[in-house]
């Protein structure tokens, strides 16, 4: 009889797995196109299992088709390394590697002796013709989207066409435990949510974002009834009504989006949702009717990735939003309940001590004028395939030679690891603005679901918010308590 089995592994991220653990979304979307046509899937989940490696050896043992690793760039890396050296060591089986850092450094991630297979870009119709091809021992070179080794030589095939989103099948949730994801809603509340995903890519040109190579720019969403007949699934399946929009970029299509609003009223869905992708300019050009329809809809909380409040390092970015923007936007919404979230970076390539105080004025004008608003403050990171990418190497930065290195890299501390433009001060004073920035509203406590972090965050946010208004760092004692825990857990 052949073989039916497909191994997936989700890494865990580092100390963020401490506040929050998300549903695998990348995982279950692969996963959805084998599932459907008979391949028996198993998922282990290295933040929700402490016994993960003792799994791994386990399924093994039936020998499977291959094992789909996914991964980001940052410390995802490290522990995605950490199985599949464990695959390597103790079997034959392929190793597929997917996901934004692998698509960008296809060949440098091959380079590593542990890692077989990469897919690059979407993966979910490009893995399963993988494991076809795999299962019944047919040549590689037929499969678009991935690099592969051959006799000691890396290759690679045709890149893959954007998927219609509408073809692949429903994520396959009965895979995975929904109860061991996401304790509280958006809100807050002891209900339980999920993270979901209407769309992808977005059609703006931000020089730091992965979109414009990996999605090239192209905005693709589910027809609204798609989205109607899933999120309605999920509610009676699991009796969730707490949705958290994974999009790129929600309002990219603005007829798609009045469209999917009127649908949640007609239908009169009793969800809560949020978004994590929304621009300023979208709501800029909202009226008060929508915003209204939006918050009868369910719509608790709005993410807006502001940047800086510099209009140099806007321009800079390519973020095409202006402070006066910004600002005006903010008044706007003082109007409706929605929590806001407000994203901030620091220490781009020739950003002035200047540029950092206006963000910082600006980030604290938001907090005061809206109860609901919260901000967090991230030191911008060079990642692979962007376009300040290439910036941040001519003003210094040396980026690592293998995929190892990269293991470093999140929004906290990356150059205190590798050369770059950045002072020993700078980079002081940037992961200071990072570390208090999470605690120092109060509004942020919704999107933590560990209870032990949330405790923590009661206990320290008043000290935090008075240390980021201030910029007072002396005796920073609290930051060294977190690194003790923070590497206790991981």
């Amino acid at each position: 009889m052949t073989n039916m089995n497909i191994l997936l592994i989700q890494p865990r991220v580092g100390e963020y797995d401490f506040a929050n653990i998300r549903l695998p979304l990348g995982i279950l979307s692969i996963a959805a196109l084998p599932e459907k046509n008979g391949y028996k899937i198993n998922i282990i989940d290295q933040r929700t299992d402490k016994n993960w490696k003792k799994e791994l050896l386990k399924s093994l043992k039936s020998n499977p088709i291959c094992v789909g690793i996914t991964s980001m760039t940052g410390k995802q890396i490290r522990f995605a390394l950490e199985a599949s050296k464990i695959v390597k060591q103790n079997s034959n089986v392929p190793v597929v590697w997917g996901g934004v850092h692998p698509s960008f450094l296809p060949e440098q991630t091959l380079a590593n002796e542990n890692i077989d297979i990469v897919i690059q870009g979407e993966g979910e119709i490009t893995f399963f013709e993988l494991v076809q091809a795999l299962e019944k021992e047919i040549p590689l070179d037929r499969i678009n989207g991935i690099w592969y080794k051959e006799n000691n030589k890396i290759k690679n095939n045709q890149p893959r066409p954007f998927a219609d989103l509408n073809m692949i099948p429903d994520l396959p949730y009965h895979l995975i435990d929904m109860k061991k994801y996401c304790a509280f809603d958006i809100t807050g509340k002891k209900e339980y949510s999920i993270s979901f995903a209407l769309s992808r890519g977005c059609p703006f040109k931000c020089a730091f974002c992965y979109n414009i190579v990996f999605n090239k720019r192209v905005w693709r969403g589910l027809t609204i009834e798609n989205v109607i007949e899933r999120i309605k699934r999920i509610m009676d399946d699991f009796n969730i009504k707490s949705f958290y929009f994974i999009d790129d970029n929600i309002c990219a299509n603005p007829k798609w989006f009045k469209e999917l609003i009127d649908n949640f009223l007609k239908e009169k869905l009793d969800l809560v949702w949020g978004t994590q992708g929304i621009r300023i300019d979208s709501v800029e050009w909202m009226d008060y009717d929508l915003l209204k329809s939006m918050e009868k809809s369910g719509c608790r909380n709005l993410d807006f990735g502001i940047e800086s409040g510099s209009p140099r390092i806007l321009k800079l970015m390519k973020k095409d939003i202006t402070v006066p923007q910004v600002k005006k936007v903010a008044k706007k919404l003082l109007d409706f309940p929605f929590i806001l979230k407000y994203n901030f970076m620091g220490g781009f390539p020739t950003e002035t001590q200047e540029d950092i105080d206006h963000s910082i004025k600006l980030a604290l004008n938001l907090v005061e004028e809206n109860k609901n608003a919260y901000i967090l403050y991230h030191t911008y990171t060079p990642f692979p395939g962007t376009e300040l990418f290439d910036l941040a190497v001519k003003h210094g930065f040396i980026p690592p030679k293998k995929l190892e290195g990269w293991s470093v890299f999140n929004y906290i501390d990356w150059p205190l690891h590798y050369p770059s433009w950045l002072s020993k001060e700078r980079i002081e004073l940037l992961n200071n603005l990072s570390f208090t920035s999470r605690f120092a509203n109060k509004n942020l406590k919704y999107k933590i679901t560990r209870k032990t972090m949330r405790l923590i965050f009661n206990l320290y946010y008043p000290l935090a918010e008075f240390r980021f208004k201030h910029k007072f760092y002396s005796f920073f004692f609290e930051k060294e308590i977190a690194k003790h825990i923070s590497s206790e857990f991981i």
